[in-house]
């Protein structure tokens, strides 16, 4: 019998996978959360690794904090850049934004734990292992996958509900009319 050899799973540039459970669910999180934020917006495009985002973990911290950074910088010049660091390893803070101005990055200072994305409107909030978006207009966070199955089954309910409604008093009119 033969012995097992590990499994491959190679990708494009020929370095083995390196996302991890958290970097994918948050990298979920952000793309669903901003398209439905979003969805009215023409002229808003979202989608993944290719919105500025990073998170370093220890194969990419080098390339993240120092590499990227300056291309988003004098390279691309990207008017904000967010770094997150789920699990605290890496950053100090594990939250940190740069802002574009007059050409360079300027490092943003949280504010009551939480750091304002003015290209977004949005703000960013560290939640234990995880990051968060709040719409200040609004209050509240931008849901996550549970949350919007959720509100979608409680609106759901609540079309179901009046509509059961209008029904009960359209029987009502019709007893009265007679």
């Amino acid at each position: 019998m033969a012995a097992l050899r590990p499994a491959d799973y190679p990708s494009s540039d020929g370095k083995p996978m390196g996302e991890t459970d958290k970097l994918r669910e948050l990298m979920a999180y952000l793309i669903a959360a901003l398209k439905t934020h979003f969805a009215d917006k023409q002229y808003v495009y979202v989608s993944g690794n290719n919105f500025v985002f990073e998170v370093p973990s220890r194969k990419t911290q080098r390339e993240d904090v120092e590499s990227k950074l300056l291309r988003y910088e004098q390279t691309l010049q990207t008017p904000e850049c967010f770094l997150f660091d789920p699990t605290g390893d890496y950053l100090r803070p594990r939250l940190q934004g740069y802002r574009l101005v007059d050409g360079r990055y300027v490092r943003l200072e949280l504010v009551n734990g939480l750091l304002h994305s003015e290209q977004l409107g949005l703000d960013l909030v560290q939640n234990g292992e995880t990051l968060r978006l709040l719409d200040p207009a609004k209050n509240r966070f931008l849901p996550d996958f549970l949350e919007q199955a959720q509100l979608a089954q409680e609106e759901h309910e609540a079309r179901l509900e009046a509509e059961a409604e209008i029904m009960r008093l359209r029987a009502e009119i019709e007893e009265l009319r007679k």
